[in-house]
């Protein structure tokens, strides 16, 4: 996802939450939570210009099939 969107540029994951204990090396127990994700959408319009790959949409697997694109701002 790094190489095709910015900070700020919006996206769509569709994925799980994972959740996972570890201890620090000073000892310290800390919490993570990881989206494990399962397909991917970039929201945010690319201009002409850019010399990035073309991608739009990346789909890993799973069992459900991708969401619809989404071309407008969301309600909220």
């Amino acid at each position: 996802v790094s190489k095709y969107c910015r900070k700020g540029e919006s996206i769509y994951i569709q994925g799980r939450l994972h959740t996972r204990d570890y201890t620090d090396k000073d000892g310290n127990k800390k919490h993570i939570t990881e989206i494990l994700a399962e397909s991917v959408i970039f929201l945010s319009a690319k201009k002409v210009s850019e010399k990035a790959p073309e991608m739009e949409q990346v789909h890993t697997g799973g069992d459900a099939p991708p969401p619809p694109r989404i071309e407008d701002d969301l309600p909220f």
